[in-house]
Order: C-alpha cells, then structure tokens, then sequence
C-alpha cells in the first residue's frame, strides 16, 4: 500500500512538472530585439474555447523601432509572397525583425482596399464603406478610426482637388501617381506582361520547330517594350497631359509637399526618382496646368486629426476594440457575410495600449483538434486583443491571408513554413539596431 502511494506521488509530480514545462514552452518569450518580444500563447476567450495566439509587442517608445507599411513588388498593382516583400524592403538603414499581411485588396487590379500611406506616400486615399484604417503619425504614434484622405493640387491662387492615387476611371478629373504607381505612366501590370511573353515563347518555339521563318530570334526585352507601348496607346490615360514634378520637402499627410515642375507631355513618362506624376484629364482648362519650372504643392488630408502628421497607414474592418471595449463594429462598418463575422477562421489584427507605448500584432492559428485550439470569430478576437493589453483594436484581413514571417518563416505554416499566399500589403516591425551576423 506504501508502494503504491509513492508511485502515485512519483506520478503526480512527474505529471505536473511536464505540464508546467509544456506551458512554458507555449509561453516563451523571444526577444527579437530591444523592446520588440515574441511569444506564441494558448489563450482563453469565452469559456474553455482555447487559441493559439502569435503575438508581437513592440515598444515604440524606443526610437529605433518603427512600425512600417510595405508593397508587394513597391507597386500599387502588384501581389507577392511576404517573404519576398520582405527581401524587398530590408536595407543598410534598417532590418525587419517581423511581418504580417495587411489590408484586404480588390480582385485583378490588386489595389490594396481603403486609406493606404507608405512613407507619406499615398497609395490609396478613400475609404471603403465605413471601415477603419490604423495611421502611424511621424513619432509612429498610432491611431485607429475611420479615416479618408482627400488631396488637391494648389497651384499659384488656384486649388483642384484629386480624384485618385495610382489609377484613373475615366478621362476627367486630375490624378496623381507616384512612385508606387508603377516606374512608367500608364504602368502595365507584371502579369499582363508574363502572360503574354508565355504564350508568344510558346508561340515562337513552334514558329522555330517549322524552320519556314525569316525572323530575328525571339528577345524578351523587345517584346516587352513593344508589349508596353502596345497596351499603353489602348489606354485612357496615355493621351492625358502630364506633368512631372521633383519633390522640394519630404512627402507627408496633412502637410503641403512642395513641388517643382520639371516636364509637361502626354503618352508614356517615366516615374521621376523623387517625385511624381500629375495627370489632368480631358476637362481641366490648359491654362490651369503649370509648366516647366513652376512651383506648386500637393495637399492631402485627413477627415479627423488634421493637425497630426501621418506617414503610415493601413486599413481594416473591422474595428474589434473601442476605449478599452471589446466590442466588434462589423455591421456599422458595412460587414454582413456570416462566415466572415462568425466563423472560426484564421485571423490577422493589429492594436495599441491605452498610452499608446506598446503596439500589438496579432495572428491566430486555424483550429487543431489535436491541440485542442480553434480559429476566431471577431467576438473572440476582439476578447483576445483586449486581454493582451489593446485599448484600440482592428481586424485585418484573415482567413487564408493571415501570416506571420520572423526570420524568413512563416509561424503560421509549420509544415512549410517558405510557403505563404501572395498579398498586396504588409506591416513589419522595424530596428535601425544591427542584428548580429
């Protein structure tokens, strides 16, 4: 009987010490650099429904980090695997220590969805709906709410407003395209250009085959300069007048950027190396366009918080915490699918502390029955970010999208973790502290 009772206490502890190890392996911290912690936790939301939760926290009291926006392929048009975004992006400045997708984007054109800023860039300026964008300020001070940017021209006495960033609709009204918007205007998507190059490969290889041709062999770059000039004279904007502008200060939000003029022609202009393209349409007067050597400024501006300067920004929906209230807002935001709102799926949010020192970036799981862990609805989610710490909270976009790459893995796809669906924008957390080699 003796025995017996020392075996089972030998168990207990044995049992109790593995637990103890296990939490504590679900629960270690890695610090990825001064004041930017990883931890990947097996949190509780409602009940005994259990997540696992990928979590960053950054410290952006601390001037070397930085919360940036980054582009697939640094053009407003293109998709890319976050690893590559990445590889992109990481420079002798800085080094990105994390990354995570960013907004929903529009079939086909890719063009990231709502308010979108890249180093006081502009890539898109309206909303959609009523969803929330999260802006960084130039401190990379955040703020959540439902932000629109409008922009205008001021050229001597004379404002007109913009109608677009990176893209026009129809031949009126005046856009501005920058470098973003592709390193020639009009820009002529990858894809268009692969597909094309694919089928006239395959179409020369049997021209070859046949050996009836008189032709020079097949040169990809010549085909893709007549591709471009082809695709380029069928669209609307190579026939809008266009001005080329060099930046005089440092592009921003709610601030004039001052610029000068340094070309005026219509068809196809090349992207200026600091600077931008104007392009007026069909029923802007002649004499309201400046020339070469004129001075003029672009204003963009925000709905809310006029007197703050952003150089960052993403958008969401939907807003998942509001002063310290989980409470999601997708309704009121303009979000009705079921399966979006309530289903357990995986899903990608960012967040902030009352005080706005600590920034939260958060990726949850899909559901693992052998684990016992479950995706999130936006209830759940939104439980989660408030007991992490947020008092402002959003959701991004999820589901098959969601993705968290530290050190050139994505924590998400354990079994393939090179493997990760191609996005149209990001958010990463940035050092200027050198890693290590």
């Amino acid at each position: 009987m003796k025995q017996n009772l020392i075996l089972f206490l030998l168990l207990l502890f044995v049992s109790s010490t593995l637990k103890l190890i296990a939490k504590e392996e679900v629960e270690k911290d890695s610090i990825l650099s001064l004041g930017v912690i990883y931890s990947n936790k097996v949190m509780k939301s409602f009940g005994n429904r259990k997540h696992s939760v990928h979590i960053i926290e950054v410290n952006r009291m601390l001037p070397q980090n930085s919360i940036k926006v980054i582009k697939a392929k640094k053009n407003n048009a293109e998709l890319d695997k976050l690893h590559d975004i990445i590889t992109s992006y990481n420079n002798d400045n800085y080094d990105i220590l994390a990354a995570v997708n960013a907004n929903f984007w529009r079939s086909y054109s890719n063009f990231p969805i709502g308010s979108t800023i890249i180093d006081g860039e502009v890539l898109q300026m309206h909303r959609h709906k009523q969803w929330s964008s999260i802006m960084f300020d130039q401190y990379n001070s955040p703020s959540i709410d439902t932000f629109d940017i409008t922009g205008k021209i001021i050229y001597g006495r004379d404002s007109l407003d913009l109608e677009y960033t990176n893209r026009r609709n129809d031949a009126t009204g005046i856009v501005v395209y920058n470098q973003y918007g592709g390193d020639h205007i009009p820009y002529i998507k990858s894809s268009v250009i692969s597909n094309a190059y694919e089928k006239a490969s395959k179409d020369n290889e049997f021209d070859s085959s046949i050996a009836d041709s008189t032709e020079e062999a097949f040169d990809y770059d010549d085909f893709r300069d007549n591709l471009i000039s082809e695709k380029q004279a069928s669209m609307t904007e190579y026939n809008m007048r266009k001005v080329i502008v060099e930046y005089l200060t440092v592009p921003k939000v709610n601030e004039p950027v001052k610029c000068v003029v340094k070309e005026v022609k219509t068809g196809s202009v090349n992207m200026p190396f600091r600077g931008c393209v104007i392009s007026y349409g069909e029923d802007i007067p002649k004499f309201k366009i400046p020339v070469k050597n004129d001075t003029i400024q672009i204003l963009y501006t925000t709905n809310v918080m006029q007197e703050t300067i952003f150089t960052n920004s993403v958008s969401g929906t939907p807003r998942l915490v509001r002063d310290g209230k989980d409470s999601h807002e997708a309704r009121a935001e303009g979000s009705k699918g079921r399966r979006f709102i309530s289903h357990r799926l995986p899903r990608t949010a960012i967040g902030y502390s009352k005080d706005k020192s600590k920034v939260f970036i958060v990726t949850i799981e899909q559901g693992n029955r052998r684990k016992g862990t479950n995706g999130a609805n936006l209830k759940e989610l939104a439980r989660i970010m408030k007991n992490l710490g947020c008092d402002e909270a959003m959701n991004l976009d999820g589901g098959g999208s969601s993705i968290m790459v530290i050190n050139n893995q994505n924590l998400m796809k354990k079994t393939n973790p090179s493997y990760s669906r191609k996005i149209s924008v990001g958010i990463a957390v940035t050092t200027t502290q050198k890693k290590e080699p």
